[in-house]
């Protein structure tokens, strides 16, 4: 079950504010009262569009500039983890039957305190255009980190299995990218473009999660 609103507000075509919120529930988490199983997720963003201030005007050198900002959290509902206890009964095949008795095998044991995995994402940018939109060009940054992500951890071996998923884990990423766009020559019935781009990661998980 989820609840959504939005908002969007822009103030004579250079302040623009934007804001987003959901509620989100899910039975698949436990019943621990201090791990609800709702969660609010949200987002804000901010927008100056500075080449459109009043002391631009006059000039041909900046067409273009506007700063952007963006963070926003969320939850996920992992489907590798279970609250509930699941056992099965193997096949004939598989064992199943041991001294005529049925064998029953724990597939997943109760997690009372699974919970909701986290996401917090900033991005932060700036676009501009000169020369008559001869040179485009954006720069953006971004970094995200994962909290409460679902890993498998080690259990004692009399609990019936030797792992189980549980929350414990971060995942935590950054980087930046720079792109240019050119066309140095453009008429009514020919022009020429030209196209730059770099992406770098500052620092990247590589999908390991570190156990807290």
């Amino acid at each position: 079950m989820s609840v959504y609103g939005a908002l969007s507000y822009t103030f004579d075509e250079r302040y623009v504010f934007n804001a987003s919120l959901r509620s989100d529930a899910s039975n698949r988490f436990g019943q621990d009262e201090k791990f609800p199983v709702s969660y609010q997720c949200g987002s804000f963003g901010l927008r100056w569009n500075m080449g459109r201030e009043h002391f631009f005007e006059g000039q041909n050198f900046l067409n273009e500039c506007s700063f952007r900002l963006t963070y926003g959290y969320q939850g996920n509902a992992s489907e590798a983890a279970c609250s509930d206890l699941i056992a099965r009964i193997p096949s004939d095949n598989e064992g199943g039957i041991v001294m005529g008795e049925y064998v029953l095998n724990i597939k997943s044991l109760p997690n009372p305190q699974l919970r909701w995995e986290k996401t917090a994402t900033l991005n932060a940018g700036i676009d501009f255009a000169f020369w008559k939109n001869k040179i485009n060009g954006s720069f953006e940054y971004y970094h995200k980190k994962t909290t409460d992500a679902i890993v498998e951890k080690t259990v004692p071996l009399e609990n019936g299995v030797v792992s189980m998923p549980m929350n414990g884990g971060t995942l935590e990423n950054s980087g930046w990218e720079l792109s240019f766009s050119f066309a140095p020559i453009r008429t009514k019935n020919f022009h020429v473009v030209g196209e730059l781009e770099h992406v770098t990661k500052l620092q990247q998980g590589d999908g390991r999660l570190g156990i807290q």
